[in-house]
């Protein structure tokens, strides 16, 4: 049973959406451009920035709707500081689901992780299907073990706040620069070390997923 469906701007399109809320009746949760089109109250059709323009930063707005060929849906608009985020869906309003589209910010993250704001997995010119599989295994297990060690990291040395309340690190850049440190900078008996360190967080992590 598929439970949300979570996608970005790129993923939207009438064809798309009429196919999974209308005919496979499928929940979902996507972001809207800005310059999207939905029916007015007054008949016509407006740009979705004209809808939400009098919004504050850090206000929360949702109103009914339809978009593309009559299709009904909910959308959310939270006023952030420089641009507006808008969310479509078809089960979900308000501040649920703002919540439900912030998971897909930590699923792009590890995307970016795994390819260039870390492991660059996509310089890989292995094709073999189980080599691929057992190369997405080491790394996902890598990705793990750098937000480890990146949130004990941060628990000792907090990671920096920059001026627009953003932190300066990931988590998992803290944790990849913090092991990267270690095994350029130290002793050779560093690695076991470090597997000391983290043992305890990994196995008690798996033990809260089990």
């Amino acid at each position: 049973m598929i439970e949300l469906i979570l996608a970005d701007r790129e993923f939207v399109g009438e064809e798309w959406l009429q196919y999974m809320g209308g005919i496979q009746k499928l929940p979902f949760a996507i972001r809207l451009r800005r310059n999207e089109k939905v029916k007015h109250l007054n008949g016509g059709k407006m740009k979705l920035n004209k809808c939400f323009a009098d919004m504050q930063m850090g206000d929360t707005k949702t109103i009914e709707s339809k978009i593309y060929n009559g299709m009904a849906i909910k959308i959310t608009c939270l006023q952030l500081e420089r641009e507006q985020l808008f969310i479509a869906s078809n089960v979900l309003i308000g501040e649920c689901a703002l919540l439900a589209y912030k998971q897909r910010w930590s699923i792009e993250r590890s995307f970016l992780s795994l390819k260039s704001s870390g492991f660059n997995i996509e310089d890989t010119h292995i094709t073999d299907k189980k080599k691929l599989e057992k190369l997405f295994t080491i790394v996902s297990l890598s990705l793990a073990i750098c937000v480890v060690a990146g949130d004990i990291k941060n628990k000792i040395y907090p990671i920096k706040i920059k001026k627009h309340g953003r932190k300066l690190y990931s988590l998992f850049t803290y944790g990849f620069d913090w092991i990267k440190d270690y095994f350029y900078n130290s002793l050779s008996d560093t690695p076991a070390m470090l597997f000391l360190l983290l043992r305890k967080h990994i196995m008690r992590a798996f033990q809260l997923q089990q």
